[in-house]
């Protein structure tokens, strides 16, 4: 069993407002930040401790960048 773990959160976005499509990759940061901690939580528990945490960009639209999730480092402490 590895003494690291990372994982992929994907962040949520809003729905697209009609007629503003550049708008379609407005993150919605409450529930991002729900599943956040809930990935935190739960590796806690596992007893793992976060290490790091990065966003991803990409980019879309006339080279406009977005954040598409995070990516959370963890180490094995138990």
């Amino acid at each position: 069993m590895g003494h690291f773990k990372s994982i992929f959160v994907p962040t949520i976005a809003v729905k697209p407002k009609p007629g503003y499509k550049y708008y379609e990759n407005e993150i919605d940061g409450v529930r991002t930040n729900h599943s956040i901690q809930t990935a935190l939580d739960e590796y806690e528990k596992l007893g793992y401790e976060l290490m790091t945490m990065t966003d991803v960009t990409s980019s879309k639209y006339h080279n406009r960048s977005y954040t598409e999730g995070f990516l959370l480092m963890f180490k094995k402490i138990s």
